[in-house]
């Protein structure tokens, strides 16, 4: 309530959807988390605030037919957003795709592309524009649509169940790690590495996220 006595609310976090055949798509403001990391992640979390966007992908896991089904059961997410009127270039655009690959019981291969691109000030953009901006390396040219800011990043999760064994104190232990970099044309920059481990007490009751972060607590079971 401000001074005059009128009331400004603006919804913080909201978020809906249809799914259908598994697949799901919506839209909303919500925060996003990409990769396995426990108390962060380099590329998306959930620290920051949440921003209005579409997001479509798979409901559940799926297995590709033919030679292909060796690559075990994936899930494929995809987003458009767009940013926040603070910075240089207020409302720009955020795109992003995510696969997620279960090659075995205890082993998540990651792959994430994150791309910031357009805003206010910027030369505006044409349909066709979409695509090429999220998988073409893109423009250095400051004054070219497909100007952009790409970041790209794979990680992998090791689950060991079961480990109380010869761990008395912990009862599964899942290990991860992480490499993110720049997308400058036809290399990838300053790459950065992050890894680390979860180790869930015996004496809690705690799951293992399905949806490619794979160590984070998503509540009691």
């Amino acid at each position: 309530m401000n001074e005059k006595g009128s009331v400004n609310a603006r919804v913080l976090e909201g978020f809906a959807k249809l799914t259908q055949y598994n697949v799901e798509a919506g839209g909303g403001r919500e925060s996003l988390w990409s990769g396995p990391g426990f108390n962060g992640s380099m590329l998306l979390s959930t620290n920051g605030r949440p921003f209005d966007l579409i997001k479509a992908g798979a409901a559940e896991q799926f297995t590709l037919p033919w030679i292909f089904k060796y690559q075990g059961p994936m899930k494929l997410t995809y987003f458009l957003g767009q940013l926040g009127g603070d910075g240089q270039f207020p409302h720009t655009k955020l795109t992003g795709l995510r696969l997620n690959l279960t090659s075995a019981s205890f082993l998540e291969l990651g792959f994430s592309r994150v791309v910031q691109f357009n805003g206010e000030g910027r030369p505006a953009l044409g349909f066709g524009d979409y695509l090429p901006i999220l998988f073409e390396p893109g423009s250095d040219d400051v004054n070219s649509a497909l100007n952009n800011y790409t970041l790209l990043s794979a990680d992998f999760s090791l689950r060991l169940p079961n480990v109380s064994r010869y761990l008395p104190l912990f009862r599964d232990v899942a290990l991860w790690r992480l490499r993110m970099g720049r997308h400058l044309l036809q290399r990838c920059a300053h790459p950065t590495d992050a890894r680390g481990h979860y180790r869930p007490l015996q004496s809690k009751s705690v799951r293992l996220c399905p949806d490619g972060a794979a160590d984070r607590v998503c509540g009691d079971v």
